[in-house]
């Protein structure tokens, strides 16, 4: 594998863990009524069940980062990496925030 695509798996395995962190996290939050869901879609699977909401949620995001790491040849696969990586950065950071105010 080269040192590029190396790269580029490590963000997608950083990026699988942090949906699954968000995943989890959010339907803990909302179960405790901590938090609302604002994703229309995302509130009607989480209304089903959370764990076909969690179930859902990995899924989509293992689908396409497998259609990512497909691409990962393009250079617009990367460009578009970066804002997507940034996203669930923020997101986790927020969920840190939640539980700090929450249990501290």
């Amino acid at each position: 594998m080269k040192i590029k695509d190396y790269k580029f798996f490590i963000i997608l395995v950083i990026l699988m863990i942090l949906n699954i962190i968000d995943a989890a996290a959010t339907a803990y939050w909302i179960d405790n009524q901590l938090a609302t869901e604002a994703n229309p879609l995302m509130e009607s699977w989480l209304e089903m069940s959370p764990f076909f909401f969690i179930f859902m949620k990995v899924a989509l995001v293992m689908a396409c980062g497998a259609l990512l790491w497909k691409l990962r040849d393009r250079k617009l696969t990367y460009i578009l990496l970066v804002p997507v990586f940034m996203v669930y950065v923020y997101v986790f950071i927020k969920h840190i925030v939640i539980a700090y105010s929450t249990f501290f």
